[in-house]
């Protein structure tokens, strides 16, 4: 996961300063996160109550089984395209090693399953 430093500049630019709390907490807890590909594959987010609700797939979502949270672009019911974070421990998440072609195994570059997670 080389990239988590990267990865991780860029979640702070998406959020912005509004959400610093969140992402110092992450920082402080050396918490690892990682970012499936974005809305051309099947996520869908419905949002309700002033949360979204989430649904689909997500694919090379590298770093997956080793991460604490996952980064994706998800397609909003207003069709355009909006980002999300989640625990990765949530139990409405699910990984599937799909990844294990020998010489690529240890990326864990997997699916990331969502079944109406908030």
């Amino acid at each position: 996961m080389g990239n988590n430093l990267a990865l991780f500049h860029h979640f702070c630019a998406l959020f912005g300063p509004k959400h610093q709390d969140f992402l110092a907490e992450v920082t402080s807890k050396h918490e690892w996160v990682c970012q499936g590909a974005g809305a051309g594959t099947d996520v869908d987010g419905i949002y309700k109550d002033g949360s979204v609700e989430i649904t689909g797939v997500t694919a090379f979502g590298s770093g997956s089984r080793y991460a604490d949270w996952t980064g994706f672009t998800f397609n909003a019911e207003q069709g355009s395209p909006d980002f999300a974070v989640v625990k990765l421990t949530d139990p409405s998440v699910r990984i599937d090693p799909t990844w294990n072609a020998m010489s690529v195994r240890a990326s864990a570059t997997d699916h990331i399953y969502f079944d109406g997670t908030v």
